[in-house]
């Protein structure tokens, strides 16, 4: 009888189809053509965004500033401050994100976040601001929105300097000067996650998200950023935008997946690896399990938009047993299992060789890795695994390193952001 592995190797979708050095080959010559100028995607899978942030920020004991955090679903403000050895976050008030439920104006846009910001404004002045879309920062540390994701309605934003877009709205509200800082969530991690380096162990960090989606930022020497010519010598925090990435070896699921979505040559590795598609992966393995025979012929799963990666992790942490009902035999369950599992392995295999690469790529013995992301965390089997190749790698390479639980850092980056000017 086939075993689990044999049938993912058929389809080119088992853990060992992950060849570790190619991928590491495969990752340098995109992240030298990324620091360097090009035009496309299919000139360069990831684009490899300068923050125009240097990680090494003064703090300033007892100031607080105002901290605005825009993601996929929600609006959080509140205020922050530095007692010197972390930051207190304080009065976090939580909203909707704007655009979710219908098209809004730029000025509707910006006005719903400013209106959030008015309890704030008389207790603090400067504002870093979490912006998690993607945006072409410039050396304002302000930038313009490139695209949005997560199904946000606001096309007029498109193009518009968040920041400054931003600050006008809070006018009408005070008349009061203010700076504003604009970092996306991966580069507000990194940054906040850096201030639990208490005993200052390390000097580059990489930081990653690993959720819904899959993105890294890392330290790099701005000599090494060709695309800019007027740099000042010293570090700078680069948005990778790694889930773009498109050197990792291709199963057949994972193509399939692709081919459904209406930006075919974009996400790529976040496709293969990240908590929005995971499920769906392990599902047209299982459909194709069953079809061969690896499965009873009598298992019937779930609606394939209802087989969410939550679902699939409590059941398999024993907190769900709604899935139960869709096998016919305890050999069928241990099957689904095994499936599952082996395509968890697999995703922290590519999440641990992509995180490896950046640190590699820092060019230093002694690197702290920041990680934020309820997948990260809650998945199981993902972290064990993880730690298991991100250890093999950088061992390889001599690479000492402690991971940093990034887990709501978010808001802590950003007024470490905002002290940086």
């Amino acid at each position: 009888m086939t075993s689990v592995n044999e049938f993912l190797k058929k389809y080119k979708m088992d853990s060992s189809d992950i060849n570790i050095d190619l991928a590491l080959d495969n990752f340098k010559s995109e992240i030298n053509k990324g620091l360097n100028k090009f035009n496309t995607i299919e000139e360069c899978s990831i684009p490899m965004i300068p923050t125009f942030l240097n990680p090494n920020i003064d703090l300033k004991i007892g100031e607080k500033v105002i901290v605005v955090d825009a993601g996929g679903t929600n609006l959080r403000v509140g205020l922050a401050s530095f007692d010197g050895c972390d930051f207190l976050v304080s009065e976090v008030s939580e909203d909707k994100m704007p655009g979710i439920d219908r098209e809004y104006s730029s000025n509707e846009f910006f006005d719903y976040i400013a209106y959030r910001c008015v309890p704030y404004l008389d207790k603090a002045t400067n504002i870093g601001f979490c912006f998690s879309y993607q945006v072409a920062m410039d050396a304002s540390l302000d930038g313009k929105l490139v695209a949005w994701a997560k199904e946000i309605k606001a096309k007029e934003v498109v193009g518009k300097y968040v920041g400054a877009s931003l600050l006008a709205a809070i006018k009408k509200y005070s008349n009061k000067e203010r700076k504003i800082v604009v970092l996306n969530d991966t580069t507000a991690v990194l940054l906040g996650g850096k201030t639990l380096d208490l005993n200052h162990e390390f000097n580059k960090y990489v930081g990653a998200i690993y959720g819904t989606g899959f993105n890294c930022c890392y330290i790099e020497d701005t000599n090494n950023i060709k695309k800019f010519n007027d740099l000042k010598d010293g570090m700078m925090i680069i948005n990778t935008e790694t889930g773009n990435f498109s050197g990792f070896t291709r199963g057949v699921f994972d193509d399939e997946l692709t081919n459904e979505s209406a930006l075919r040559n974009e996400a790529l590795t976040e496709k293969m690896s990240s908590g929005r598609y995971l499920a769906s992966l392990i599902y047209k393995a299982v459909s194709k399990a069953i079809e061969e025979g690896l499965l009873s012929k009598n298992t019937h799963l779930i609606n394939y938009k209802d087989f969410e990666l939550p679902l699939v992790s409590m059941y398999l942490s024993g907190l769900n047993y709604d899935l139960d009902k869709c096998f016919e035999t305890d050999n069928d369950i241990e099957t689904f299992k095994k499936i599952a599992y082996a395509l968890i392995n697999r995703a922290s295999k590519i999440v641990a060789c992509t995180i490896a690469a950046f640190a590699i790529k820092s060019n230093d013995k002694k690197i702290g890795i920041i990680i934020e992301g309820s997948t990260f965390y809650k998945l199981p089997t993902f972290k064990e695994s993880f730690n298991d190749y991100l250890k093999q790698i950088l061992d390889n390479y001599h690479i000492e390193y402690k991971l940093f639980d990034g887990r709501g850092r978010n808001l802590i980056g950003a007024a470490v952001a905002s002290m940086c000017k």
